[in-house]
């Protein structure tokens, strides 16, 4: 039996638990015996929901290191490569562990942002130089790891979430029904990032925020909402840990329009209900990239609001580059007009989005392939 401990990401959020869920589906495709367990704070839904994963938390510095000491290979996952102290401590404790216990370290799946500090740089460039391998899923972490001076194996992968649009659980009717939603009128989901002045100072950094910046896609979103009540009921779609954001978020999307009461914040989804809800959707507004993934797996016609450039690539590869927007760019009209032309051609986006969304399922389990000589059972 192959053990795979898993780092880099946790259960806090949707997009997240995605991620884990995903890779779990990759390497049981492999090796269907394999022992799963991931360097995290354990949470009690995940716990509940997924008990074949294991959960260690990462500061229980002795279960930590003997967990990976029996590991056969450590599978770094998701964006951890951030230029924070703690996050970055994290990375310097799992990686001098592994590498002291002589495990190999891959990296499957991640995504690197441009790194902005000298500390940084260097830090991330010796630690990711003894990585076995590096998989990342844009095309923009790829040229990033090249600018850094990474030279061992990059590979350019689909994100692992695609495989989800084979994963079958919970269905949405019954639960729309229960919130008193009604499935007789169109629906078009939203997913959105609340970004204001309280925010990190990374995602200041990363996002280039400002005021202005904000303000002017508040008006757009809210315009555009407004615009979108008159043919369908809008769902707000949680991602975040908590509820706030997207309450305010919700709030917001309300200003402008006559019908707030046909906008509905839903609570919190599993991630097999949320592909469901969004294959059911007329369209989508994605500002996530996890849902901006599902609702493409879905061949859901997709306005990609793009907070960062990773959401740009992800168009870009589909295709679709016209459906993906900066958000630093956002005019109230412009945006709003574009969201009235997407919803007029649906049907057409959606069939064009089709033959995109089959080939990344089967492209996901194929670059697995990766993994391969990591594990034992195969």
């Amino acid at each position: 039996m192959t053990k795979v401990t898993l780092w880099g990401t946790s259960f806090a959020k949707l997009g997240d638990e995605a991620q884990l869920l995903a890779m779990a589906t990759l390497l049981r495709s492999l090796d269907p015996e394999c022992d799963l367990a991931l360097l995290s704070r354990p949470r009690e839904e995940a716990t509940r929901n997924y008990p074949d994963i294991r959960q260690i938390r990462l500061a229980n510095l002795l279960g930590s290191i003997r967990r990976l000491a029996a590991s056969d290979v450590v599978v770094v996952v998701g964006a951890p490569f951030f230029e924070h102290w703690r996050q970055a401590l994290g990375c310097l404790f799992v990686f001098a562990c592994a590498i002291a216990l002589r495990k190999p370290i891959v990296a499957y799946g991640v995504t690197i942002f441009d790194l902005k500090t000298r500390w940084g740089r260097s830090i991330y460039r010796r630690l990711l130089n003894r990585l076995q391998f590096i998989a990342v899923r844009e095309r923009i972490a790829e040229d990033t790891l090249r600018r850094l001076g990474i030279h061992v194996p990059i590979h350019l992968i689909v994100d692992t979430r695609a495989v989800l649009n084979e994963i079958r659980g919970e269905r949405i009717d019954g639960y729309l029904t229960g919130l008193g939603i009604d499935r007789g009128t169109p629906i078009i989901c939203i997913t959105t990032r609340f970004i204001d002045e309280n925010a990190p100072a990374w995602v200041k950094r990363d996002h280039q925020f400002t005021a202005d910046h904000v303000r002017n896609a508040d008006q757009a979103l809210s315009k555009a909402a407004a615009e979108l009540l008159r043919m369908a009921q809008l769902l707000v779609i949680p991602m975040h840990p908590g509820v706030e954001d997207d309450q305010a978020m919700a709030a917001m999307l309300g200003r402008q329009t006559e019908t707030p009461e046909r906008i509905h914040l839903l609570p919190k989804l599993s991630v097999t209900a949320l592909i469901d809800l969004l294959g059911r959707s007329e369209m989508v507004i994605s500002s996530r990239l996890s849902s901006t993934v599902f609702a493409l797996s879905q061949a859901t016609p997709t306005i990609a609001l793009a907070y960062e450039a990773r959401q740009i690539d992800l168009m870009d590869r589909t295709g679709s580059p016209e459906l993906a927007v900066d958000w630093r760019s956002l005019a109230p009209e412009e945006f709003a007009s574009m969201c009235t032309r997407v919803w007029d051609a649906r049907q057409e986006i959606r069939t064009r989005l089709g033959p995109y969304a089959g080939q990344n399922t089967r492209r996901a389990l194929d670059d697995a392939k990766l993994l391969l000589p990591y594990l034992r059972g195969t």
